[in-house]
């Protein structure tokens, strides 16, 4: 039989287990809701689907990678253009009309070297961030990304909001908790 200090180590054990699964479901909900809100406020057009779909939420615990969330949606349509390419196929991005019947030659890229999925772009740079707090040292983090190389551009030469109020929302969520 276990000494008494033996089974209330078991006990704290047990409900320290209990505290982070309780947690991983709170981070995963607000993950989840993030994302959710991140299809709601899209404000650009994505012709290849990369942008939007390299948007995710990692979530962390002491550093290690738990759990990824995905801006939901259909798989983009191709790899992304590289500087000067064109795009090849009939439709954009979620495009419902053939921007070939509107008689308009297909969007040319502006930026980068292409070949990039967006899904495998946001896995890649948050895989990449475990076990590296980074400045903050805490043992639960969320981490916010659009993975593909253009994002940065899109937001700042384009003027267009890729992730900025979805890290506003993620501040709002916890605050309200």
């Amino acid at each position: 039989m276990t000494s008494l200090s033996g089974q209330f180590l078991q006990v704290e054990k047990k409900i320290r287990q209990m505290a982070v699964a309780k947690m991983q479901q709170k981070m995963d909900h607000a993950a989840e809701m993030t994302m959710k809100a991140a299809d709601k406020s899209r404000n650009y057009d994505d012709v290849t689907g990369n942008l939007y779909k390299s948007t995710a939420i990692g979530t962390y615990y002491n550093g290690s990678l738990k759990s990824i969330h995905y801006a939901p949606g259909p798989e983009p349509t191709r790899v992304t253009l590289a500087a000067g390419e064109r795009y090849n196929l009939d439709k954009y991005y979620r495009s419902s009309f053939s921007f070939k019947d509107s008689g308009r030659r297909p969007y040319k890229g502006e930026y980068g070297e292409g070949g990039e999925y967006g899904p495998n772009a946001a896995w890649d740079e948050l895989v990449s961030r475990e076990h590296n707090k980074g400045k903050y040292d805490s043992t639960w983090q969320m981490l916010l990304v659009a993975g593909v190389d253009y994002a940065k551009f899109v937001e700042v030469k384009r003027g267009h909001d890729v992730i900025t109020s979805l890290r506003e929302y993620l501040v709002r969520y916890f605050r309200s908790m």
